[in-house]
């Protein structure tokens, strides 16, 4: 069928209109997609891009053109396409991706858990699982959100775009609250908004996109999208253009993996918050300060237990007293080894095992160094060093109004390169940060590791666990291939080095708009974005005298902390005062009568707004009461979207009366330990 030259400019005009009605829409919705759409636009009118694909309107129907590989994306047409799409999609649990943290909800046995081989983490997620089978008891079983169709679906995720036509048709199908929307590619994202009217798509919704970004960006992005709801994030229906590749759903599982609960749970934060309080009171703690020292213009080398460690520790042994020299406590063993003795160890696992890391023949590798240590590291760990030598510093959530600022650190590493980011050295080296699994040797941390006898990775499973893409995602024990700091051989990671390196880049991303500095990577592992990738051979320092290091060095630190609390008094009684409104909201839930699940919904809903809206120098009270009301509301919430769930009105409100009994001790716990540091 032929157009004729009115209904061809009709239909010109009509893209024209939707393209500037999205462009006007995103302006105000996500200025920076507004951003790059429009650098893309001028770009292309300007004949400075050539583009990939191409809209057309052919067979009565929209289409894209790829001119490089010279087809249709779109096989059939675009309506065909969207009502196959809809047709496809249910309430059940096929195209789900479920949070990692719901198979918690189904651990049995609990007393027989060492999950995380760490004895404070064991402990403290025992007591969370014993919390959650006390609701398990009222709903009459374990695993009743395992079997049987949703009754509603409260999150979706689109991988892909294409012409998003689509979109609203899912939208209309099961009106979400929220949907996340992600699209790799710009152009393609670009011709979707001469075709679809996002506007439409966020009446009674919120929508998250993520469009054209970087492995960093996009996971940052899927990580608010997971955060935003935080009861409704167990299970997430999800649509795939199967355009894309397998690096899309590994990326939503890394977001899934950063935003668990359990990683960090409420009973962890509180410990952290108790022991933080005590060490500061006891320490100098590490600060935000202008104090500034020549000691910040000195090349810094930190060294880190992966295997580029033991490769280089020759080059090490003849060049680390012309650098100060930073050692994490697990590079211990492999540096009295070699007789290496670094200015400065630092550690900050609270957990009993990290005693093993320094055992008494190794007693001459710390004994004149500094010590940098967690505010809540083990007290034994404590009792090993030169009083007068250890610093502390706050890990998670600063307590300090003036302390460090928070970050979402993982590892002993990323603490160590933003305690020296914060301290204002401007060249860093690191040595031994591989963060990879070497295909060759399958090791990923040096022999003399605490746990490097677990650590090594089976060829075979590995290779087993890169999985493709299947109907119900599989987000657990993945291995994913990346790229060489030296770009020379195949390396893969798994969630917790991949979690590590975007910690990595994200701290140094927080750093660089306040002072220069660089980082260079010395290791044969994992790139980590932001960093500069140099050979050891490579790398030119004059001899520099540093007598009496460990004094300066004392010296610096001190100028940069702060014993005890000085203006957090006042600041720690707006917090209990907070608390104890929260305590009487919990106090009339518990006495009002609850006519129905959603009744019962609603006042969960406003308890978690009362939190989102405290304002507070700190994160840590929203921290650990969101992460707290993450774990149980899940479980509720996820029961209650069972539609072979039946809940009486006394069962009802067996499940109310818990849920605020739960509450209130949490409540209770946490403001007993504030009040410690009004004393």
């Amino acid at each position: 069928m032929e157009y004729s030259q009115e209904q061809t400019i009709a239909l010109q005009d009509a893209l024209h209109n939707m393209y500037e009605d999205n462009m006007e829409f995103l302006k105000i919705y996500d200025k920076s997609i507004y951003n790059e759409i429009s650098n893309l636009s001028n770009k292309i009118d300007n004949n400075e891009y050539e583009v990939r694909y191409e809209l057309e309107f052919i067979n009565n129907s929209f289409n894209i053109y790829d001119k490089h590989k010279k087809e249709y994306i779109y096989k059939n047409s675009l309506d065909e396409y969207n009502a196959n799409v809809s047709n496809e999609l249910d309430y059940s649990n096929k195209n789900i991706i479920s949070n990692a943290m719901t198979k918690n909800y189904d651990i049995e046995n609990i007393e027989e858990l060492r999950l995380f081989d760490n004895d404070i983490q064991t402990n403290s997620y025992k007591k969370v699982i014993k919390d959650i089978e006390k609701f398990k008891d009222i709903v009459d079983g374990t695993n009743t959100h395992s079997n049987g169709n949703m009754k509603y679906i409260p999150t979706f995720i689109f991988f892909g775009t294409l012409l998003g036509s689509h979109l609203f048709h899912i939208k209309q199908k099961f009106k979400s609250k929220s949907y996340l929307i992600i699209e790799p590619d710009i152009e393609i994202f670009r011709l979707s908004l001469f075709i679809t009217e996002y506007k439409l798509l966020s009446e009674n919704s919120r929508l998250f996109f993520s469009v054209g970004d970087n492995y960093s960006r996009m996971v940052n992005k899927m990580e608010n999208y997971i955060l935003y709801d935080l009861g409704e994030n167990y299970k997430y229906k999800y649509y795939s253009t199967s355009y894309h590749a397998q690096n899309l759903f590994n990326n939503f599982a890394m977001a899934l993996g950063n935003t668990n609960p359990f990683s960090f749970d409420h009973y962890r934060q509180l410990s952290y918050i108790d022991k933080s309080i005590n060490r500061i009171n006891k320490f100098p703690t590490l600060i935000e300060s202008d104090f500034s020292s020549t000691l910040e213009n000195l090349p810094v080398l930190i060294l880190s237990p992966g295997p580029s460690l033991r490769e280089k520790v020759k080059w090490v042994k003849k060049n680390y007293k012309n650098f100060i020299t930073l050692a994490f406590g697990a590079t211990v063993k492999i540096l009295n080894e070699f007789d290496i003795k670094p200015d400065i160890i630092t550690s900050v696992d609270a957990s009993t095992l990290i005693l093993n890391q320094f055992p008494k023949e190794c007693e001459s590798t710390y004994k004149e160094a500094v010590i940098l240590l967690g505010t809540d590291s083990h007290k034994e760990v404590v009792k090993l060093f030169k009083q007068e030598n250890i610093f502390v510093y706050e890990t998670n959530v600063k307590i300090l109004m003036n302390g460090m600022e928070e970050s979402s650190s993982t590892s002993v590493g990323e603490n160590a390169l933003h305690i020296l980011l914060t301290m204002g050295f401007k060249e860093i080296y690191m040595l031994g940060t591989d963060l990879a699994i070497d295909i060759d040797t399958e090791i990923a941390y040096d022999k003399t590791h605490l746990k490097s006898t677990k650590d090594k990775h089976c060829l075979h499973y590995l290779r087993k666990n890169i999985k493709k893409i299947s109907e119900d995602i599989d987000i657990n024990d993945k291995y994913i291939k990346v790229a060489s700091n030296f770009k020379n051989k195949t390396l893969y990671s798994d969630p917790l080095f991949l979690k590590i390196i975007e910690g990595y880049t994200s701290i140094i991303e927080m750093h660089k708009e306040k002072y220069p500095f660089k980082v260079f990577n010395l290791s044969k592992g994992a790139f980590i974005p932001n960093t500069t990738p140099l050979s050891p051979k490579e790398v030119r320092i004059s001899t520099i005298k540093k007598d009496k290091k460990n004094r300066y060095l004392k010296e610096f630190f001190l100028n940069k902390s702060q014993k005890g609390f000085l203006k957090e008094k006042d600041e720690f009684s707006n917090e209990v005062e907070f608390l104890d409104d929260l305590i009487s909201f919990i106090k009339n839930i518990k006495k009002i009568n609850i006519g129905n699940d959603k009744s019962f919904y609603t006042v969960r809903k406003k308890y978690i707004q009362k939190i989102i809206e405290h304002k507070s120098y700190s994160l840590m009270t929203v921290s650990f009461l969101l992460t707290h009301i993450q774990v149980i509301d899940n479980y509720i919430n996820l029961q209650f979207n069972n539609e072979n769930f039946y809940c009486n009105e006394s069962k009802l409100e067996n499940i109310k009366l818990e849920w605020c009994k739960q509450v209130l001790n949490k409540l209770k716990e946490y403001q007993k330990i504030l009040k410690k540091a009004l004393i």
